[in-house]
């Protein structure tokens, strides 16, 4: 998808200006790792500006962008801007996007892109599977020499 091109994606939503709002991006399982947004700016006389904040499983916050300021667009359309989290590699609970304008127009959010991050336990599960099977694979060839000697 091309940035800005508010087909539903992901999430997308829009402030009213002179106004601050967030959007909670949450996994459906396990944690995630914010990648990336587009982040739209208008025309106004205000300040445009985004901070990402990543919280872990107890709501404690992990890591925080502080807030940035991005450049407006000089006519009424929409200036988009693919905003890459700093923290991309930081496995997080859930993910909050704030957004600060203090001018009179919208800021608008679209694409963002997550990643998944499998749970550690789901991992255990599948390495003590492949675990079993391996052993079992072995005691078996094991017995099968074992036949063959004795007879």
């Amino acid at each position: 998808m091309e940035a800005g091109d508010l087909e539903p994606s992901l999430k997308q939503t829009q402030q009213p200006g002179g106004n601050s709002g967030y959007i909670t991006v949450t996994p459906t399982s396990g944690s995630i790792e914010l990648v990336s947004f587009d982040m739209g700016t208008v025309k106004n006389s205000g300040t445009d500006q985004y901070e990402i904040i990543g919280y872990n499983s107890s709501n404690v916050q992990v890591y925080s962008t502080g807030f940035i300021t991005e450049p407006t667009s000089t006519t009424s359309s929409i200036l988009w801007t693919t905003v890459s989290n700093p923290d991309a590699s930081t496995a997080v609970a859930y993910v909050r996007i704030y957004l600060q304008d203090t001018g009179a127009q919208a800021d608008y959010l679209d694409n963002i892109d997550v990643s998944d991050v499998p749970e550690p336990g789901s991992m255990v599960l599948l390495g003590t599977g492949f675990g079993l099977l391996s052993m079992g694979m072995f005691l078996r060839r094991r017995m099968a020499t074992a036949r063959l000697t004795s007879a």
